[in-house]
């Protein structure tokens, strides 16, 4: 329980119906209850409303919602003074604004708690918000007036306002939005300015024993109901208003009719890189009237911990609640579920207790075992519960490094380090490593980035932080404040430490603690062979950290190959060191923070090895690995504790099964393995091993096998002088101009004057340009495209003749193109080759000009539209195939000259639009026999070559071609072969 002395002078914040000139109206949903109702307790349904409990944003707690991750922490975490910015207890929530990546304007980030509830159900919601006005020491998100310091209040200048709020929000079991009730929105006017340690406003102000002064705590009630049509995304309620009622002594924020899920936020609205940093705490959502969800409580393991080796059994108890008098439900055990791993585990469970006061157990933990464990519980009024849960099942004796424990001094180390506050005997606290031989950051400078900071170490060439995870044991022992987690941070690729120490022998397996907010980065591990306490060392790679995004919580990930497959570390005895590296080396970037490290005993409970994949595009590079030239998928899977029987070895190509067509070489200890590869296709491969032991593997990776012979319309070659167009055009920009290529056509092409308005496209000018492509297509005021250099793959008609690749970009909302051609008679499956630099995109569109094409009135029929929850940047292309209204791969038939309109959905950058002849996951190749003759039949489309190859052993030999290439044309072909005295078995491949 949180306990600390409360300034005494306190603001409560309700701001009434009165102060807003513009009322919408709207249902006013409230209830008075009686006294007798009011009698009762009320619960706050939140889960650490004081934020205590570190991490704060996990699962089944707090969850962030912002583009940055670190723009959210604990107090404790964010505040580096000795006396925090706290309203009780130790900890609170700190916030500041985005530094603009990916944020195309103000934004609203914000820190949200549900739960499920039922109409009619009654809350008080409330939290405690202050903020530095004048702090001596640098905290996020302060305006640096006073060097490291400054304030931390809001501001207001010609980017607009920067407010909080705290809100509860009603939803469907649709998602809609049904009601909104929000507290005062605190804004620049409200909190008033600082000049240095002058404060020029009217709310109190307390100063702390450090001299630091910050606005007495103010109480934010949440009072005032919102029309819900009036709340937008990344809108200024400030601006916007919409108030239709304030809540008076005895009303409730009441669940209306249809609600399903209530949700409390705390809210931060700030353009990028605007100060205004505030702090919040003690927040509640308390029920006071109607049925609740029932409480999942005494998780054991909880996750609160590292190293829980010594559990067996998860254990938990589901407790019944109501509010205000109403009738306790009760809980069903077929209504309880638990999902370990991603596998369901609901049929282990097993029950004591009534049905209000279950206790549940999962038996059968196993050691040193990474678990994510979610219990979900639906009561007889069903209301839905649920909460998950991370732990780790090493044994307690694990050997830790600690991230600023690295070398000094030219190599000299600490063999069990002990953490302290101030340099000290046996710590690492106040030592300097060496620039290039203990350490190397930011190109070998040490030179820290803008922002960064060190701790605890002395050499200020390792930018570090405090992390806001779980404390490591010897953290926790050490009943200190000023002894926590250390992450080191602005880890730019490149960067390496180095850790000497006496490590235990004999089989281990190697965890990196680590936070990280982009999938697919690198942490690489090195062992020093030679140079120790030198500029020039060499060094062995024993396999590499492949980082998650973790958003703002922190997880562990184990020491791989390239394929996942975690790697066994064996270390010469005696004393040696190991290096992390920032990346691969080869390109791929860091992990962005970690913590530490673990050598964990390795055991014998391995699953089988999947290895040397062949197309290897697990971890592809940005922009590379397409157009992939590959007749065979091949792979290895072996074992060094168990068997594999081949039976117990599958691969699936876009979720088919196709393991009956592969080949096996090799023993059940070591299979190698070879399956026919698709073509033309984009192909999500899935292999699963299981050995004897029923240990599983899965390696999971997608790549495409499309021909470059496929139509590709790029997105800047779109139509002109109402519906004219050019067929099979040839790049040429920016070398020539030709009559057969869009660049700068209106030179050449006779008549030419340009894409006409509404009817070859839509767009509004906002300063796009068009890179000299077409410059007479950017006249404004119409034109909203922009013709830019393109960073994707090179293709192979760019390569033949040195010619540039160019996007469509500042695609907006709503614009759209026109682009004709001429199109073989088929069905097709579309791919686009997309970009998005503002996060996820949807509802870009393909439709067909059914009629009216080259006029201003043109009928059009939807054909599918394009999704791509992954986008990571304006110029990170990625295939986004393009999908029907349910989901499924679109297919569309088009033959002659016919016009698509490709319309943008949002955030979205164009390089071009691939057609590619539906095809079955295997064509049909038949075998018969005439005479003498064999007869081998094969369908075929246009634009893909085909190839019969024979070979005389089904197992090993080599495949050989029995013709040459036929060109596909729509038809069924035919090539012979001679009937012979021995088998020969044939294959199709397709180019």
């Amino acid at each position: 329980m949180k306990t600390k002395h409360i300034p005494k002078h306190l603001q409560i914040i309700s701001q009434s119906l009165s102060e807003h000139r513009c009322i919408s109206v709207a249902l006013v949903c409230v209830i008075i209850l009686t006294s007798l109702a009011l009698s009762a307790e009320a619960a706050n349904v939140l889960v650490n409303p004081g934020f205590e409990a570190s991490p704060i944003f996990t699962s089944g707690s707090w969850s962030q919602h912002a583009s940055e991750t670190w723009s959210m922490a604990s107090a404790g975490a964010a505040d580096p003074t000795s006396v925090k910015l706290v309203h009780s207890g130790a900890n609170g929530l700190w916030m500041q604004g985005l530094y603009g990546n990916g944020q195309g304007g103000p934004q609203t980030s914000y820190a949200a708690q549900d739960a499920t509830c039922i109409p009619g159900n009654t809350y008080t919601a409330d939290a405690w918000y202050s903020a530095y006005v004048y702090c001596t020491s640098h905290i996020g998100g302060d305006d640096g007036s006073d060097p490291p310091g400054g304030s931390g209040l809001y501001g207001a200048d010609g980017s607009g306002n920067e407010d909080g709020w705290v809100e509860v929000m009603f939803f469907s079991s649709g998602n809609v939005l049904l009601a909104d009730y929000k507290s005062q929105i605190i804004t620049p006017a409200f909190v008033g300015t600082a000049s240095g340690a002058t404060y020029n406003g009217t709310l109190p102000v307390a100063t702390n024993a450090l001299g630091n002064i910050y606005l007495a705590w103010i109480h934010c009630p949440i009072t005032n109901q919102y029309d819900p049509s009036t709340v937008t995304p990344n809108s200024d309620p400030a601006v916007t208003g919409g108030i239709t009622n304030t809540l008076a002594p005895g009303q409730f924020i009441t669940a209306p009719p249809g609600a399903a899920r209530v949700q409390f936020r705390i809210n931060l609205y700030q353009a990028a890189f605007e100060a205004g940093a505030p702090f919040w705490d003690d927040a509640t959502l308390n029920q006071v009237g109607g049925p609740s969800p029932s409480v999942i409580g005494n998780l054991s393991p909880s996750g609160a911990n590292f190293f829980s080796g010594a559990s067996t059994n998860f254990t938990f108890t589901v407790t019944s609640a109501s509010q205000g008098g109403a009738p306790v439900p009760t809980n069903s055990i077929s209504g309880i579920g638990i999902v370990v791993n991603g596998q369901n585990q609901a049929g282990s469970l097993q029950f004591s207790g009534p049905s209000t006061n279950l206790s549940v157990t999962l038996p059968g933990l196993t050691s040193n075992t990474l678990y994510t464990i979610s219990v979900s519980v639906t009561n007889s009024v069903g209301l839905t519960s649920s909460k998950t849960v991370n732990f780790d099942t090493f044994p307690t004796n694990v050997f830790i490094v600690s991230a600023e424990d690295y070398d000094y001094t030219n190599g000299l180390f600490f063999e069990n380090p002990t953490p302290t506050s101030a340099p000290a005997a046996n710590s690492y606290n106040g030592l300097a490593g060496t620039l290039g031989v203990d350490i190397s950051t930011y190109g070998g400078s040490g030179v820290l980035p803008g922002g960064a900071s060190q701790l605890v170490r002395s050499d200020n060439n390792v930018a570090m932080q405090k992390a806001d995870d779980i404390q490591l044991p010897q953290y926790a022992a050490a009943n200190d404040p000023n002894v926590y987690n250390v992450q080191i941070a602005y880890n730019n690729g490149g960067n390496w430490f180095n850790y000497t120490r006496n490590y235990p022998s004999g089989n281990r397996l190697v965890y990196l603690r680590y936070n990280n907010p982009t999938a697919g980065t690198i942490e690489s591990l090195n062992l020093l062979t030679s140079g120790y306490g030198t500029p020039s060392q060499t060094v062995t790679n024993l396999g590499e950290f492949i980082g998650a995004a973790t958003e703002a919580g922190y997880a562990w990930v184990p020491l791989t190959d390239a394929f996942g497959n975690k790697i066994i570390v064996n270390l010469p005895a005696g004393q040696n060191t190991l290096q992390l590296l920032s990346g691969d080396g080869a390109g791929a970037g860091g992990i962005a923070n970690f913590v530490d490290f673990i050598l964990v005993p390795a055991g014998t409970g391995f699953p089988p090895v999947i290895n040397n994949l062949n197309p290897n595009n697990v971890s592809p590079p940005a922009n590379a690995n397409i157009f992939l030239d590959v007749t065979n998928i091949t792979y290895s899977v072996s074992s060094a504790f168990s068997t594999v029987a081949s039976n117990n070895i599958h691969t699936l190509v876009n979720g088919i099964d196709i393991s009956s067509l592969a080949t096996y070489s090799g023993n059940n200890t070591n299979w190698s393995v070879s399956v026919p590869c698709p073509q033309n296709q984009l192909i999500t491969l899935v292999i699963n091993a299981r050995d004897a032991n029923g240990l599983s593997n899965s390696v999971t990776e997608t790549f495409d096998t499309f021909s470059q012979n496929n139509l590709m319309v790029e997105g800047v070659d779109w139509d002109f002088n109402g519906g004219q167009f050019i067929d099979n055009p040839v790049p040429t920009a920016p070398l020539f101009t030709e009559t057969d290529s869009y660049y700068q056509y209106y030179t050449v092409i006779p008549g030419a004057t340009g894409s006409v308005f509404n009817v070859d496209y839509t767009g509004t000018w906002d300063g796009e340009q068009l890179a000299g492509y077409r410059n007479i297509d950017n006249t404004g005021p119409d034109n909203g495209f922009q013709c830019e250099v393109c960073a994707d793959f090179k293709r192979d008609k760019f390569i033949a003749n040195g010619s540039t690749d160019y996007d469509l970009g500042y695609y907006n909302p709503g614009q759209w193109a026109n682009y004709t051609r001429t199109f073989s008679t088929n069905k097709y499956n579309v791919f686009g080759r997309l970009a998005g630099g503002a996060g996820p995109f949807n509802n870009t569109t393909l439709k067909l000009v059914t009629a009216g094409r080259g006029t201003t009135t043109q009928t059009t029929q939807l054909l599918g539209s394009f999704a791509d929850a992954n986008a990571a940047g304006w110029q990170t292309w990625h295939w986004v195939p393009m999908r029907d209204t349910n989901g499924n791969l679109a297919t569309v038939s088009l033959g002659g000259v016919q016009t698509v309109r490709a319309t943008s959905g949002n955030n979205v950058n164009v390089n071009f639009l691939m057609f590619v002849p539906v095809a079955s996951l295997f064509p049909t190749l038949t075998a018969s026999i005439s005479g003498s003759t064999i007869l081998l039949k094969f369908p075929t489309h246009s634009g893909n070559n085909y190839t019969v190859l024979y070979n005389n052993n089904v197992v090993g030999g080599t495949w050989q071609p029995l013709s040459a290439p036929v060109a596909g044309d729509d038809t069924v072909k035919t090539v012979t072969d001679t009937v012979a005295g021995t088998r020969r078995f044939y294959r199709l491949r397709i180019q």
